[in-house]
């Protein structure tokens, strides 16, 4: 019988079109896998700090470890390497935050256990894993997709987070969003790389979410502003945490419990690889390339490619649907001619004019993005 289901499922994936999920669904194809196999026992996908340092002689067999049990997909986790001695950000989460003990160490959710030095291994950490993921936890949902915006100016990453609480209750938590390079740049003692090195959060924020209610946040993140302009998007990915606001008391170095920190659980984790070049945020729906529109009614020409409007014509500009946006600005020849802040984005041309001009529509995203597109056309609007 096993073997029947197994190959129904292989000759369903390979009946099934490559298009039916969406990018983001099969981004995340590997978490699934991992979390079947767990799914009727944990609460939440597990998250680890790995508290890091190039020096440490012990730094090269956790990293193999930690990557091995990730790429194996039997356990529902996601990890950061937060190597301390290389990005400022992650010392000072590891120092200020964590109390941190010497190195490795291990933070299982937020601080809910916590291994170091000599204690960490393959099976401890699994047990480890397995205890925080069956734990009790608000009913949560957390979804996020990462997008990559380059232009002459800016090279950015697009984080878009989604919070359901699906509870009774009000929400309050803490949620960042950690960047991270799937092959670190940076190498422990033995010259292997750190996988999933983290360079900065995309978001970290205090929210509040009522019941039966979502919570939607959108930024963006300049790479060079930060400090790696020589990033790429298919080496990065995000992974974004939600924290309980209520605080625990937590050590770093259990069982001799002399270095405290306070401790806020995980409830909710959910990552995503950047996708792509997604250079074109805005664009002409109305006039395009190739088109006559007489009086709005568009007419295919065969020859030449500059629009040409006959009569009053609406200009409709369609903007990316990864992005949140709060408006968009028509100019004609650099002028401002309309402000829409509701799709569909139009502007109706009205005024006489005739000659050659050059249109533009500039979209205002949430996270400070800004992205514009221009078209030459020839008017005779009367």
């Amino acid at each position: 019988m096993r073997r029947i289901l197994i190959i129904c499922a292989f000759m369903m994936v390979i009946l099934l079109p490559s298009n039916t999920l969406p990018a983001s669904n099969q981004n995340r194809m590997l978490t699934s896998a991992s979390e079947n196999s767990l799914d009727d026992y944990f609460t939440h996908v597990v998250f680890c700090e790995f508290g890091s340092n190039t020096d440490s002689p012990l730094d090269p067999t956790v990293s193999e470890m930690l990557f091995n049990l990730y790429s194996s997909r039997e356990y529902p986790f996601y990890y950061v390497s937060m190597v301390g001695n290389r990005e400022n950000k992650a010392l000072e989460r590891l120092e200020n935050e964590y109390n941190i003990t010497s190195y490795p160490t291990l933070f299982f959710d937020g601080g809910y256990s916590v291994l170091y030095d000599t204690q960490i291994d393959e099976v401890s950490c699994i047990n480890y894993i397995t205890t925080a993921g069956v734990r009790d936890a608000p009913d949560i949902t957390l979804t996020l997709s990462a997008d990559w915006f380059q232009d002459c100016c800016n090279k950015k990453v697009i984080t878009n987070v989604n919070i359901r609480n699906n509870g009774d209750n009000q929400y309050n938590g803490h949620i960042r969003v950690y960047l991270t390079e799937i092959k670190s740049r940076w190498y422990n003692n033995e010259g292997n790389p750190y996988h999933f090195g983290f360079l900065a959060y995309t978001i970290d924020r205090e929210i509040s979410v009522s019941p039966k209610n979502n919570l939607s946040i959108t930024t963006g993140v300049d790479v060079t502003t930060i400090g790696y302009p020589d990033a790429t998007p298919d080496n990065l990915m995000i992974i974004g945490v939600l924290f309980n606001s209520e605080v625990h008391q937590g050590f770093s170095d259990s069982p001799h419990d002399t270095h405290p920190f306070d401790a806020y659980y995980v409830d909710a984790v959910d990552a995503d690889k950047v996708k792509g070049d997604l250079e074109t945020w805005v664009k002409f729906n109305r006039p395009r390339t190739g088109f006559i529109y007489l009086f709005g009614l568009p007419i295919k020409r065969i020859f030449f490619d500059t629009p040409l409007l006959i009569g009053k014509t609406t200009v409709e500009a369609e903007v990316n649907r990864f992005l949140q946006t709060e408006k968009v600005e028509f100019y004609m020849d650099d002028k401002l001619r309309n402000t829409d802040t509701q799709p569909p984005y139009t502007w109706v041309w009205s005024d006489t004019l005739i000659g050659r001009h050059t249109i533009k529509a500039k979209a205002y995203h949430s996270g400070g993005i800004t992205s514009k597109t221009t078209q030459e056309v020839i008017a005779f609007i009367f």
